[in-house]
Protein backbone atom coordinates (compact mmCIF):
# COMPACT_ATOMS: atom_id res chain seq x y z
CA UNK A 1 0.00 0.00 0.00
CA UNK A 2 1.20 3.34 -0.95
CA UNK A 3 0.40 6.47 0.91
CA UNK A 4 -0.09 9.70 -1.02
CA UNK A 5 2.82 11.42 0.83
CA UNK A 6 5.20 8.60 0.02
CA UNK A 7 4.22 8.69 -3.63
CA UNK A 8 4.75 12.43 -3.82
CA UNK A 9 8.20 12.25 -2.25
CA UNK A 10 9.24 9.33 -4.42
CA UNK A 11 8.23 11.11 -7.62
CA UNK A 12 10.23 14.28 -6.72
CA UNK A 13 7.48 16.83 -6.11
CA UNK A 14 8.63 20.32 -7.14
CA UNK A 15 6.68 22.02 -4.36
CA UNK A 16 8.76 20.49 -1.58
CA UNK A 17 11.53 22.92 -0.48
CA UNK A 18 15.06 21.65 -0.91
CA UNK A 19 17.16 22.57 2.17
CA UNK A 20 20.40 22.51 0.17
CA UNK A 21 19.07 24.98 -2.39
CA UNK A 22 17.90 27.32 0.37
CA UNK A 23 21.32 27.16 2.04
CA UNK A 24 23.06 27.82 -1.28
CA UNK A 25 20.79 30.81 -1.92
CA UNK A 26 21.51 32.25 1.55
CA UNK A 27 25.22 31.65 1.03
CA UNK A 28 25.12 33.39 -2.35
CA UNK A 29 23.24 36.36 -0.89
CA UNK A 30 25.77 36.65 1.92
CA UNK A 31 28.65 36.43 -0.54
CA UNK A 32 27.11 39.25 -2.59
CA UNK A 33 26.76 41.37 0.57
CA UNK A 34 30.37 40.69 1.52
CA UNK A 35 31.60 41.57 -1.97
CA UNK A 36 29.57 44.82 -1.99
CA UNK A 37 30.88 45.77 1.45
CA UNK A 38 34.44 44.98 0.34
CA UNK A 39 34.00 47.07 -2.80
CA UNK A 40 32.60 50.01 -0.79
CA UNK A 41 35.46 49.71 1.70
CA UNK A 42 37.99 49.67 -1.13
CA UNK A 43 36.45 52.77 -2.70
CA UNK A 44 36.45 54.55 0.67
CA UNK A 45 40.13 53.66 1.15
CA UNK A 46 40.98 54.95 -2.33
CA UNK A 47 39.18 58.22 -1.59
CA UNK A 48 41.03 58.57 1.72
CA UNK A 49 44.37 57.80 0.06
CA UNK A 50 43.63 60.32 -2.69
CA UNK A 51 42.90 63.02 -0.11
CA UNK A 52 46.04 62.16 1.87
CA UNK A 53 48.15 62.19 -1.28
CA UNK A 54 46.83 65.62 -2.24
CA UNK A 55 47.63 66.94 1.24
CA UNK A 56 51.13 65.43 1.06
CA UNK A 57 51.74 66.93 -2.37
CA UNK A 58 50.68 70.37 -1.17
CA UNK A 59 52.85 69.99 1.91
CA UNK A 60 55.81 68.82 -0.15
CA UNK A 61 55.51 71.93 -2.30
CA UNK A 62 54.92 74.37 0.54
CA UNK A 63 57.37 73.04 3.14
CA UNK A 64 60.60 74.02 1.32
CA UNK A 65 59.20 77.47 0.50
CA UNK A 66 58.16 78.02 4.10
CA UNK A 67 61.47 76.76 5.49
CA UNK A 68 63.51 78.96 3.16
CA UNK A 69 61.30 81.92 4.02
CA UNK A 70 61.80 81.23 7.72
CA UNK A 71 65.57 80.87 7.24
CA UNK A 72 65.93 84.13 5.31
CA UNK A 73 63.58 85.95 7.68
CA UNK A 74 65.64 84.85 10.67
CA UNK A 75 68.83 86.03 8.95
CA UNK A 76 67.20 89.37 8.07
CA UNK A 77 66.05 89.82 11.67
CA UNK A 78 69.57 89.03 12.87
CA UNK A 79 71.02 91.56 10.45
CA UNK A 80 68.53 94.23 11.53
CA UNK A 81 69.08 93.40 15.20
CA UNK A 82 72.85 93.65 14.86
CA UNK A 83 72.52 96.96 13.04
CA UNK A 84 70.14 98.26 15.71
CA UNK A 85 72.64 97.16 18.38
CA UNK A 86 75.11 99.66 16.97
CA UNK A 87 77.05 97.77 14.33
CA UNK A 88 77.31 99.22 10.86
CA UNK A 89 75.60 97.54 7.94
CA UNK A 90 78.86 96.00 6.73
CA UNK A 91 79.83 94.58 10.13
CA UNK A 92 76.27 93.32 10.74
CA UNK A 93 76.20 91.70 7.29
CA UNK A 94 79.58 90.01 7.83
CA UNK A 95 78.54 88.75 11.25
CA UNK A 96 75.24 87.46 9.81
CA UNK A 97 77.16 85.63 7.07
CA UNK A 98 79.48 84.16 9.69
CA UNK A 99 76.51 82.93 11.73
CA UNK A 100 74.96 81.38 8.62
CA UNK A 101 78.21 79.63 7.70
CA UNK A 102 78.55 78.35 11.27
CA UNK A 103 75.00 76.98 11.22
CA UNK A 104 75.50 75.29 7.85
CA UNK A 105 78.82 73.81 9.01
CA UNK A 106 77.10 72.45 12.14
CA UNK A 107 74.35 70.93 10.00
CA UNK A 108 76.93 69.33 7.71
CA UNK A 109 78.80 67.83 10.67
CA UNK A 110 75.52 66.47 12.03
CA UNK A 111 74.76 64.93 8.62
CA UNK A 112 78.18 63.27 8.62
CA UNK A 113 77.51 61.88 12.10
CA UNK A 114 74.07 60.64 11.02
CA UNK A 115 75.63 59.03 7.94
CA UNK A 116 77.70 56.75 10.12
CA UNK A 117 74.53 55.61 11.90
CA UNK A 118 72.72 54.56 8.73
CA UNK A 119 72.09 50.87 8.37
CA UNK A 120 72.18 50.69 4.59
CA UNK A 121 75.80 50.48 3.36
CA UNK A 122 75.11 52.10 -0.02
CA UNK A 123 73.30 55.03 1.59
CA UNK A 124 76.07 55.43 4.13
CA UNK A 125 78.74 55.41 1.43
CA UNK A 126 76.78 57.90 -0.67
CA UNK A 127 76.31 60.31 2.24
CA UNK A 128 79.96 59.99 3.23
CA UNK A 129 80.99 60.85 -0.33
CA UNK A 130 78.72 63.89 -0.24
CA UNK A 131 80.09 65.10 3.08
CA UNK A 132 83.79 64.36 2.50
CA UNK A 133 85.88 67.31 1.36
CA UNK A 134 86.85 67.04 -2.28
CA UNK A 135 90.58 66.47 -2.85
Amino acid sequence: MHTPGAAASASGDATAPDPLAADARVLAENAVHVLRAGHELFQAEVATARGSLQALAIGALLAPVLLLGLWFSALALLLIGLHAAGLGWLAAGLLTCAVQILLLWTLLRAARRWASDLSLPRSRAFLLRLTQPQA
